[in-house]
């Protein structure tokens, strides 16, 4: 008996139509990873530009700064030194101070000159007027407005995108501040974000090749079937259905899968700076090999707090961010949070120390998530900047009513702050060593009703001390015991 075959071109049908949404959705999400990507790094030249603009007002006299260079003054290399630790905490490439003559642009004060590299070219031409150099340095000068540069510019020093702020005194423009960034890497970023696309892109097929086959056998007919009773085409029209709805469900899945990608690309980025760090202790690594370990965990690094910080930081500012208070055990958060970190002691000539409350409870609720998001921003930084002496997690509580102040003080005898950048550190994205991260964190505690605070001395390290509440759940407390084996790191 002849058949009426639609099998096949239900399987097409439906394989075409899953291909071009999972296309269409992977696009949208690339380019708005990518917008997002560029949006924040010139958002973030723009607030170090305003930053170092308001930080240091001997920018607005270019006599001084000029005679400053010229007499070889201390607190003219010192703020030379500010700003290249600026500039690399914002993962600049270089930050400059110029001024406009007869002759062209001089330099007069810059983040990759010092004492001992090159500071014969203060007060040196940067461009001539023959020079072809970007128009939009004329256009900020003229203007005084904060201008970017629309497109890359490439010279001898990379190929870079540019921010300049006229210094203005007096009605007049007497400098300008630049911030240069090295566009590779924000294409590199691209390349990134596509790569990590592709995988669900190709699940997202796989899936919907797997659901056309089953439809597809699922309405293959035949004449004789189609003249059966009436009971017999409506079951076939419910087959139907259950299919579409089954196509619908799997759409919305994958579209969710799709919208956190985000968190999930932090994942593998995290074990790509764990494995690296552990791979350059061994001593039959050659020092090419030690160098590529050292760029692999510097680029995970900073798509890790790219990717994560940002996305977070634009859910604050829209109101979107959700909290997720989860009943947990307190000992359990304070192994996860610290036992990873075990690992720096054994790169670096430095102690990690955890003292631990035995008097805390052990059953809370609250959002833990959070905790340690905040607790590894913070300890990522002690141990990044702490080569000597050694970090310290201390966690103690203050109890009220039906709440308990968790205290989580984190010590470090690193490079520290002064008492001006202290004060600043949580705003207009950090003016330390934070940059992104610390500004996150203070955001996330307050959200909490919680508080963060640093207290640092250059030279010395510093304290940072997060206060957030949490619900008791029980009186049972940790005990020394537990107290003990989470001071070792034995506990698990």
């Amino acid at each position: 008996m002849w058949k009426f075959k639609k099998g096949k071109n239900f399987y097409i049908i439906f394989s075409v139509m899953g291909l071009l949404i999972s296309l269409s959705v992977c696009t949208i999400m690339y380019f708005q990873f990518d917008r997002i990507v560029r949006e924040s790094y010139f958002g973030t030249m723009a607030n170090v530009a305003a930053m170092i603009e308001k930080q240091y007002p001997v920018l607005h006299d270019i006599y001084k700064l000029e005679q400053g260079a010229a007499n070889d003054e201390d607190w003219f290399w010192e703020i030379a030194g500010e700003l290249n630790n600026i500039a690399e905490s914002f993962g600049l490439s270089y930050i400059y101070c110029i001024e406009r003559t007869d002759i062209g642009y001089v330099f007069r004060i810059s983040s990759v000159i010092s004492r001992d590299s090159n500071p014969e070219w203060l007060g040196g031409l940067v461009w001539s007027k023959s020079d072809e150099y970007p128009y939009e340095v004329d256009k900020a000068y003229d203007t005084q407005k904060m201008v970017f540069s629309d497109r890359p510019f490439k010279d001898e020093w990379g190929t870079l995108v540019s921010v300049y702020l006229p210094i203005v005194t007096n009605g007049k423009t007497v400098g300008l501040l630049g911030a240069d960034y090295d566009v590779t890497y924000i294409n590199s970023l691209e390349n990134r974000i596509l790569f990590f696309l592709i995988i669900p892109f190709f699940a997202a097929v796989a899936l919907t090749g797997v659901l056309a086959y089953i439809g597809s056998h699922s309405v293959v007919v035949t004449i004789e079937e189609r003249e059966k009773t009436t009971h017999e085409a409506i079951e076939r029209k419910l087959e139907i259905e259950r299919l579409m709805n089954a196509l619908k469900i799997a759409s919305e899945n994958r579209t969710a899968f799709l919208s956190n990608i985000s968190s999930l690309m932090a994942d593998p980025v995290n074990h790509i700076i764990r494995i690296s760090s552990s791979l350059s202790k061994y001593t039959e690594i050659t020092e090419d090999h030690h160098k590529n370990l050292e760029i692999i965990n510097d680029e995970g690094m900073k798509l890790f707090t790219v990717i994560n910080d940002i996305l977070d930081i634009l859910k604050i500012e829209s109101g979107k961010l959700k909290f997720n208070p989860v009943k947990y055990k307190l000992p359990k958060l304070i192994s996860e949070i610290t036992s990873s970190y075990s690992v720096y002691t054994e790169t670096k000539p430095i102690q990690y120390k955890l003292i631990v409350d035995e008097k805390l409870p052990v059953n809370v609720a609250g959002d833990e998530l959070r905790i340690k998001q905040i607790c590894h921003h913070i300890l990522t930084n002690a141990f990044k900047y702490t080569n000597t002496g050694g970090v310290t997690f201390s966690i103690t509580g203050k109890w009220k009513n039906e709440h308990i102040m968790l205290i989580i003080k984190i010590m470090d005898t690193g490079v520290g702050m002064t008492e001006e950048k202290a004060k600043n550190v949580f705003t207009n994205y950090g003016q330390g060593s934070g940059g992104l991260g610390l500004f996150l964190c203070n955001q996330l505690a307050e959200l909490m009703k919680g508080t963060l605070s640093v207290t640092s001395e250059k030279g010395k390290g510093s304290v940072f001390t997060l206060c957030v509440p949490q619900k008791l759940l029980s009186n049972e407390t940790i005990g020394p015991d537990t107290a003990k084996k989470l001071a070792s790191f034995k506990f698990s």
